[in-house]
This record gives C-alpha cells, structure tokens and sequence, in this order.
C-alpha cells in the first residue's frame, strides 16, 4: 500500500513538471545608442529564463513599442525579443536564464518608453528540442518587465 501511495506522488509530483511548460522573458533596462544619422535608438535589455520542454535554439518574440505618452513607436527592422546573438543564436538549456540585448530597437530615447505588446510568435521563429508538434509558442511565452517605466501587454 505504501508503495502505491509513494509511487501515485511521484507521479504526480513528474505531471507537475511537465506542466510547468514555460518560457518567461523579463524586460530588465535599456541600452540606448545614436542611429546612422544620429537620432536615438532605445535597444532593451531582457533576460530569457527557460522552464520549457527543451533547449531552445530559436525564439523570436515579434512587439510594438509606445513611449510614455502613448504614442507608438517606430522600429529599426521590426523589433522583437529572442535569443540573438550577434549573427547567431544563443541556444537556452532548461532551467537556465540568459541575458540578451535587442538588436534592432525602437526609435526615442530609452527613459521615454511606455509600453511594449506582444504581437506575436510565427511558428517557425519558435525553435524548442522536444517541444511537441501541435504546442502553440505563443501560450508558452510569458513577457513581462521589472522596470517600473515599461508596462507590458
């Protein structure tokens, strides 16, 4: 009886994990350098923490920006959060926590953003070993920001 009892946990306790399926991005600053015609460029700084099914090899997390006043913003190439690096991508194992910067930002000044929303995840940017085949990204991936001045939504 104690055994099944034991084992009944411990599967339950496995389950838990298992559904434990996410993927938390937090907004942590931003760095700001001068454009070509040196206009200001706001590039956050984001930390991704890894509580998925695998490691990851490619995420990349499309936003829209607004500044503190409602207006929003423009982007350098379309701007988005994901596991960049350089031409690259920084593979994420589980359970670890990496920083990134963006590598292509919002047009203003960092101490003016407002807001960032999430606009989406194409599937294909959504590279997760092991992850299964009819997952959605999108409900794995959790945004959010420890910096008072940047709401997210």
């Amino acid at each position: 009886m104690r055994t099944a009892i034991f084992g009944m946990i411990f599967v339950f306790s496995a389950m838990q994990v298992t559904f434990a399926n996410e993927i938390l991005i937090n907004i942590t600053g931003g760095k700001e350098r001068k454009s070509y015609d040196g206009k200001p460029i706001c590039e956050l700084q984001y930390d991704i923490t890894n509580k998925s099914t695998g490691t990851i090899h490619y995420l990349s997390v499309s936003v829209d920006g607004w500044d503190d006043r409602g207006d929003k913003l423009d982007e350098i190439l379309g701007a988005s959060l994901g596991n960049s690096a350089g031409f690259g991508k920084k593979p994420i194992a589980v359970d670890n926590t990496v920083n990134f910067k963006q590598s292509n930002g919002f047009k203003t000044q960092c101490k003016y953003m407002g807001k960032i929303k999430v606009t989406g995840i194409k599937p294909e940017y959504c590279n997760i070993r092991m992850l299964p085949e009819d997952a959605n990204c999108e409900k794995l991936v959790k945004v959010m920001s420890s910096v008072d001045s940047i709401k997210v939504e």
